[in-house]
């Protein structure tokens, strides 16, 4: 049976999330978009 990945909630070791398996999402091609926004303010 395929256990459902966790959510990784204010986790922000890289190599935790992999050694545990748990849900990762790259948001790497944001960060210019959110840096460009919060020089706007």
């Amino acid at each position: 049976m395929n256990k459902v990945k966790q959510l990784p909630y204010g986790v922000s070791d890289f190599e935790y999330v992999m050694r545990d398996n748990l849900y990762y999402v790259d948001k790497t091609m944001y960060i210019q978009i959110y840096s460009d926004i919060s020089w706007q303010h």
